[in-house]
């Protein structure tokens, strides 16, 4: 039985498609430097290779979202995406290696520390765990308690378009 998951992309895709995971890696590594969101991946691919190497490199992923709801949330947050189609989409490998965190770990929140991009790589559900210094996760998103987000090295494969 397959699991639907959901994606936003600014390109008009139809069913069938196939999204190829490192899209988004391969956009900042043609930009490097000049990208406004490479210094944030840089800080989260060195965390990752030091002290989370069993998890797959959000470059050489790609994104879903694990609830319509949330995706929708997303959508309506972060600046950039308002336009973007969502699909409901499916994982080409499911056994593929994948991590489930939070959108909004994605960037320093919180009070100033230095290791933020730790708290994106740790097994963390806001529901029923505390980080010192993240406070009032519903207030940040509207009401809604997560914004998960699910990085995979599979390709994922549009299954329908969602309004």
């Amino acid at each position: 039985m397959a699991v639907d998951f959901y994606h936003l992309s600014g390109v008009t895709l139809d069913p069938g498609a196939v999204i190829k995971a490192g899209n988004w890696g391969r956009v900042i590594r043609q930009a490097g430097w000049t990208h406004n969101l490479a210094i944030r991946e840089m800080a989260l691919e060195e965390a990752r290779l030091l002290r989370f190497t069993h998890r797959p490199s959000r470059l050489d992923s790609a994104f879903v979202f694990i609830d319509m709801i949330e995706a929708r949330n997303f959508r309506l947050r972060i600046p950039g995406f308002q336009n973007h189609v969502l699909y409901r989409v499916s994982l080409l490998n499911p056994a593929a290696p994948s991590h489930i965190t939070d959108t909004r770990l994605a960037g320093p929140i919180g009070t100033l520390r230095s290791d933020w991009a730790d708290v994106y790589w740790m097994d963390f559900n806001p529901a029923t765990i505390s980080v010192p210094g993240i406070d009032n996760w519903s207030e940040a998103t509207n009401g809604y308690v997560q914004e998960r987000e699910m990085i995979t090295t599979s390709d994922i494969r549009v299954e329908e378009v969602l309004p």
